[in-house]
């Protein structure tokens, strides 16, 4: 950090310049310090001396604020994918991150990014106090349709349903929820080795994912499958993702007031969703270790978040590639207490019933299915939530076929939708809703139930 006479001095040759070259600006944690931190992440065509100019107080002038960091550029252009093989791609321009330390928790400040091409307009970011209630939204899945040339957007423009509109109303309506972080589950774009289509969802979060007073909103994002690469298989690597944003880890954890979320990384390393178990084992056995000391938090709630589901509206045992992740982590999670598992994948919103594992079967060689109990009191079992609904073309509930409503779900819609979760000290309100106000579920934990019953299809909302 530059203190405000060198800051001056840095950006008094700024001053009178027009226009500017940083975009897709975001904000990430980049350690486990929610209360004195946050990270700036942008990107540039170019590489120079760019960073971030900042302060307690609304400045007309970037030459105004008080302080100053210079942020690091780096270019993304991963060597080999996960297979070993040569990946001869480069994306354009540079990807920069600066983290702002010793903040004040529960603190406002405001800030620009730019260089000698000029600086962004201001927005605010808000530091976590150590002792508030704390608020977020949840959600994932928000990739491109599925049809060839954008079908869907071109015959209803105007749908809530098509992409891009989906995917930015419902941004705009998180935002409006003023959390305080948003928690996106994965599967951010189609293709994640396509820069251009990283750059439309990044220019789009710059502009929705902010309050109406100008706050930017933290993100907490997971990768998906679809952000490793292409179809089948190709340039299959975590640098499409992991260079975009500065986290602590490809998995980390965060820690706020009275809450600790765990992010794993669950995408079978590849963008192939099918014949992938090999894989998929090992990524879940490489974290394992990890995940069994971070889960010994004595947070007052502990929420789990990753990529591929289960306990969704797909049966475990049936080859479906949640297997070897649900195999190798539930017992780590069910030892520790963890209160909610948050997944994303199928494009639909469910939450289950208290689900307790017992042990496993082996059905379709390597695939296993859960043997599990369904139990009255919420602290006793764990709340499986699938939300992935955040634009992506819908995968609809129907009495037969893949996608059902099993007799563990509680709660289930097929419709552009986001959730909504707030901390009151011993208290978890989950209320998930559409872009018009609509509430699809709202539980409160810790309840306890006597009945376990499941929705009908024809109250299940497509």
């Amino acid at each position: 950090m530059l203190r405000k006479g060198l800051v001056l001095l840095v950006v008094a040759l700024l001053v009178g310049i027009t226009g500017f070259a940083a975009s897709q600006v975001h904000l990430t944690w980049s350690t486990n310090d929610v209360y004195t931190t946050i990270t700036v992440n942008w990107w540039s065509p170019v590489k120079e001396a760019e960073g971030v100019v900042y302060g307690l107080t609304s400045q007309d002038n970037p030459a105004k604020y008080d302080s100053y960091q210079e942020g690091t550029p780096h270019q993304i252009a991963p060597k080999v994918d996960v297979f070993g093989n040569p990946i001869d791609k480069v994306w354009d321009g540079y990807y920069y991150q600066a983290q702002l330390t010793n903040l004040k928790p529960g603190t406002v400040y405001y800030f620009r990014v730019g260089g000698n091409s000029g600086f962004t307009r201001e927005w605010k970011f808000r530091t976590i106090a150590r002792d508030e209630n704390v608020k977020f939204v949840f959600g994932g899945d928000s990739r491109r349709p599925y049809t060839p040339n954008f079908v869907e957007v071109k015959k209803h423009p105007e749908k809530p349903m098509n992409w891009p509109f989906a995917r930015d109303y419902i941004t705009q309506a998180a935002a409006a929820e003023d959390p305080d972080f948003i928690i996106f589950d994965g599967d951010f774009v189609g293709t994640g080795s396509d820069q251009s289509q990283w750059q439309n969802w990044m220019d789009a979060w710059q502009e929705y994912a902010v309050t109406n007073d100008g706050r930017m909103i933290p993100i907490v994002p997971l990768p998906g499958n679809h952000e490793f690469g292409a179809y089948p298989n190709k340039e299959a690597a975590y640098d499409w993702f992991g260079g975009q944003f500065a986290l602590p880890g490809p998995y980390y954890s965060l820690d706020f007031p009275n809450l600790h979320i765990t992010a794993l990384d669950a995408t079978f390393t590849q963008i192939t969703s099918r014949n992938a178990f090999p894989l998929a084992k090992k990524e879940a056995e490489s974290q394992l270790p990890w995940l069994k000391q971070d889960l010994q938090s004595n947070a007052q709630w502990k929420i789990v978040v990753f990529h591929v589901n289960y306990f969704g509206c797909f049966q475990s045992g049936t080859g479906y590639p949640s297997d070897p992740y649900m195999q190798t982590w539930t017992d780590a999670f069910q030892d520790n207490h963890v209160d909610v598992v948050i997944m994303g994948h199928t494009h639909n919103y469910t939450r289950s019933w208290p689900v307790v594992v017992t042990g496993f079967k082996e059905t379709q060689p390597p695939s296993v299915a859960a043997i599990y109990k369904l139990v009255k009191s919420s602290e006793e079992g764990i709340t499986y939530i699938v939300q992935g609904a955040w634009g992506a073309a819908p995968d609809f509930l129907k009495p037969t076929g893949g996608c059902t409503v099993q007799d563990y779900i509680a709660a289930a819609v097929a419709h552009p939708c986001y959730s909504v979760a707030e901390v009151n000290g011993d208290k978890l309100e989950i209320t998930t809703k559409d872009t018009s106000g609509t509430v699809f579920d709202d539980v409160t934990l810790p309840y306890t139930t006597d009945s376990f019953p499941t929705p009908d299809y024809d109250q299940v909302i497509h």
